[in-house]
């Protein structure tokens, strides 16, 4: 939280369910999911946890090659 009491991160984790749009993020294969966001207009870059859009502040966390978690930072 901040100053104002507002939401400036916030960590998702298996076995929830999380999506961006109509693609399910949670415990499915990086790969998978990595060909899906191609197709959208939202440009996630691999880094070193998995992968991340530093626009929309979401990094996806990768775990054995499954999305393990997502963070959302404001």
């Amino acid at each position: 939280m901040d100053s104002q009491n507002r939401i400036i991160h916030i960590s998702v984790f298996r076995p929830r369910e999380v999506r961006l749009g109509e693609i399910q993020l949670l415990n499915r294969a990086l790969q998978q999911v990595t060909v899906e966001l191609n197709g959208t207009n939202d440009l996630f870059e691999q880094v070193d946890v998995g992968l991340e859009n530093e626009e929309l502040g979401i990094v996806l966390v990768e775990v054995d090659g499954m999305i393990d978690g997502v963070e959302v930072s404001a």
